[in-house]
């Protein structure tokens, strides 16, 4: 039980030119005692904010809640970077998300991936909350190791649909995702510690929108509730679409962008997706390479050559888990 309450700790992680301390701020909950340990983070890239409100909201939460076992929770995870509005930590320009386990005597970056793993690492759960960047939104959708879960009850993909999304990416060692994944932090604690692991992406870059905020925070409630940690019933929630492979859909040209779809809509492989119209009168249309489900998109108006329009979830099938 939560007899002890919330404790919340600032760990100092590095130190500035002018010697100022530069600190997380960690909240837990509950006793290691007592049943399972999840560590929630967010804020890896500080201009992603849905996942930083959703970790406010699930601090007031769980207040008021009995907790079985222990809540780690790091609204915050790279912040000289959010309180700049920015993705990467200014002092090394590394991207956090691609540092672990960090390093202790390493750059600033590599300093803060090894406090933060010290954390993720005693978990049996660790989540990782994320939105697209500036410009760009995700519906919700859930990146899933390939690796079994040896610390959960639960595996990664039986614990994605547990927080629900509506696509869950089940992930395989020799797919391309189009970025790096095995030093993701929930992706390098279920490599390595055995940890049931979901990379979470929900909502635009620079927002917080009330809608993937309240998806996201029902999402770790409900994994809490069926890992026994709080109390209360899992609300199913998300379409719960796997998908095992994702393609980019770039653009061929630069010009003003007309995207003929919407976010989550299901394509057909050369359905017309976007048409590009450029200044000198050309137009160049954009058909999609596969079958699948618009899981990201830009939302800026224009666009650039190479540029990457959107990424589509190939071939989504009925999750038939648990």
């Amino acid at each position: 039980m939560n007899t002890e309450g919330r404790r919340s700790i600032k760990v100092p992680v590095f130190q500035t030119m002018n010697g100022e301390d530069v600190s997380i701020s960690v909240h837990q909950f509950g006793s290691s005692n007592t049943g399972p340990s999840i560590y929630v983070g967010a804020g890896t890239h500080g201009n992603e904010l849905q996942g930083v409100e959703i970790c406010r909201r699930l601090l007031a939460d769980l207040e008021s809640q009995d907790v079985f076992g222990t809540v780690t929770i790091i609204p915050v995870q790279n912040p000289l970077a959010q309180a700049l509005r920015i993705r990467l930590n200014p002092i090394d320009n590394k991207d956090l998300d691609l540092a672990y386990p960090g390093k202790n005597n390493g750059t600033a970056t590599e300093r803060l991936a090894s406090v933060l793993f010290g954390f993720a690492s005693s978990a049996d759960c660790v989540i990782d909350l994320h939105s697209g960047g500036v410009g760009s939104k995700n519906i919700p959708h859930i990146y899933v190791p390939w690796a079994k879960s040896k610390k959960s009850k639960f595996s990664s993909i039986e614990t994605a649909a547990i927080f629900g999304a509506d696509v869950l990416i089940a992930t395989q060692p020799d797919v391309d995702y189009h970025f790096l994944l095995p030093n993701l932090s929930p992706f390098y604690c279920n490599g390595t510690t055995g940890a049931a692991g979901l990379y979470v992406e929900l909502g635009e870059g620079g927002l917080v929108d009330d809608y993937f905020v309240e998806f996201g925070r029902l999402g770790v409630m409900n994994v809490l509730r069926k890992m026994g940690v709080i109390k209360g019933d899992v609300q199913k929630q998300g379409k719960l679409q796997v998908v095992r492979s994702t393609q980019v859909v770039r653009s061929p040209s630069s010009g003003i962008l007309k995207r003929e779809y919407d976010l989550g809509k299901r394509v057909t492989t050369d359905e017309l997706l976007a048409k590009v119209y450029s200044l000198d009168g050309k137009t160049e249309a954009i058909n999609s390479p596969c079958n699948g489900i618009i899981q990201w998109t830009v939302t800026f108006g224009n666009t650039n050559a190479g540029d990457d329009v959107c990424w589509i979830g190939e071939d989504p099938a009925d999750y038939t888990g648990m």
